[in-house]
C-alpha cells in the first residue's frame, strides 16, 4: 500500500454514509491471537511515525533499525524510511 492509497482510504472511510463519526473514527490494526481459531482481533492504533528499516537476511523481511544485533554491519543502500502505524 502507498500513502497516496491509505489517503485515499481514510478520506472514504470519513466520507462514508454508516461511519457516523467521519474523520473523528478510531484507526485500528489487526493482530493475530495465535490460538487454535486463527482468530484475527483489532486494536485502535496508538501512533503512526516514520521508521528507518533494513532488510534482514535472517527473517527475509524488512526490520526496524536497531531492533536487533547492533553489532551488524549496516549497508546504507538496504536502508529505507517508512512510515509505521502502531
Amino acid at each position: 500500500m502507498t500513502i497516496r492509497e491509505l489517503i485515499q482510504e481514510l478520506e472514504a472511510m470519513a466520507q462514508a454514509e454508516d461511519n457516523a463519526a467521519g474523520d473523528e473514527a478510531t484507526v485500528y490494526i489487526t493482530r493475530p491471537t495465535h490460538d487454535h481459531w486463527r482468530t484475527t482481533k483489532v486494536e485502535p492504533a496508538i501512533e503512526v511515525g516514520t521508521e528507518v528499516v533494513e532488510h534482514s537476511d535472517y527473517h527475509d523481511a524488512l526490520v526496524v533499525k536497531g531492533s536487533g544485533d547492533e553489532d551488524e554491519m549496516v549497508d546504507p543502500d538496504k536502508q529505507s524510511m517508512v512510515l509505521v502505524i502502531r
